[in-house]
């Protein structure tokens, strides 16, 4: 196969995907009501739920009852892909002793995305920021770990965290735009027969439109329920 005709094929690829993701930023474009995957998903196409580490943080506290009181932190730490994260309390009674909770992502109080107009139900990962100030409870630590849970979590004032962040739509498209552009150099390195590598390629295409797509529908309902409830 010639190189011209290699050139043609991702070009002519790569423009229709532009195309693609220009309608579907565009808030005039109708999006079919059609659902082209599951409502449930994670942060990202390939982001599997991994279950927690035990901690080894050298401060580990741990309580022995529950505590429906109140308490303030900061955020230290919260990875996003695996879905946890430490937080670290605003006031310690020992200041040269900081007490550190753990927190999952299933403890953070989160908008409900249940009660949409929308025959889908999006499911998220809300995204703590380092640095930002919480409010939570504390429960004991899980069998086998150090440090005692945070649970029923907001924001200072008891505010949720937000379903996605400002930026991470852009950040999602980016991402399979490149995946896009991997799997098309792979296609083409592996491929004989040119039928079967239009065909992969075309397929590609449609995998990364579809998931930008979905992402895209998941993220707009998501904004319009922050709205109607504040």
């Amino acid at each position: 196969m010639s190189s011209k005709l290699l050139v043609t094929l991702v070009g002519s690829a790569t423009s229709r995907l532009a195309a693609s993701s220009l309608r579907a930023n565009n808030p005039t474009h109708r999006i079919p009501t059609t659902r082209l995957f599951p409502a449930r998903f994670s942060s990202t196409s390939t982001d599997a739920a991994t279950p927690p580490p035990t901690s080894t943080t050298s401060d580990a506290t741990s309580t022995d009852e529950s505590s429906s009181d109140l308490k303030t932190g900061i955020v230290k730490s919260f990875f996003f892909r695996k879905q946890f994260g430490i937080i670290r309390e605003a006031n310690p009674p020992n200041p040269d002793e900081p007490l550190e909770y753990f927190i999952h992502c299933n403890d953070i109080l989160r908008y409900d995305t249940s009660s949409s107009s929308s025959d889908q139900e999006v499911k998220y990962v809300p995204l703590l920021k380092i640095g930002q100030s919480v409010e939570f409870k504390v429960a004991p630590p899980d069998d086998g770990k150090k440090l005692s849970k945070a649970y029923d979590l907001t924001l200072k004032g008891g505010e949720k965290v937000a379903p996605f962040s400002s930026k991470y739509f852009e950040r999602f498209e980016r991402s399979q735009k490149a995946r896009f552009g991997d799997e098309v150099f792979e296609i083409m390195s592996t491929s004989s027969d040119q039928h079967e590598m239009e065909s992969k390629i075309v397929a590609a295409f449609e995998r990364v439109r579809e998931r930008i797509e979905s992402k895209k529908r998941d993220v707009d309902i998501a904004k319009k329920l922050v709205e109607e409830s504040d």
